[in-house]
């Protein structure tokens, strides 16, 4: 999952694509998941985005909402402390 490419999600479904491999992830490999409680999950995804900002040249970014970034958001509540 880590090598999961952000920018091809361009759709509801590649979206739920990637909320299906996301939830198989969290099944087989619960051990590398920094959160594995909805509330320390949300802590998370809420720090993430109030201390992470893209780089210029990113393809995803905050000022353009898209499918990307709400995966991104997703996936940081499995990364981030």
């Amino acid at each position: 999952m880590e090598d999961f490419k952000f920018e091809t999600i361009h759709s509801k479904e590649d979206f739920m694509r990637f909320l299906s491999k996301l939830q198989e992830d969290s099944k087989i490999n619960s051990q590398n998941w920094e959160n594995i409680t909805i509330d320390s999950y949300l802590e998370s995804v809420l720090s993430w985005v109030s201390e992470f900002d893209f780089p210029p040249d990113s393809k995803i970014s905050w000022q353009q909402p898209s499918w990307a970034l709400i995966s991104l958001l997703f996936y940081s509540g499995k990364i981030y402390e």
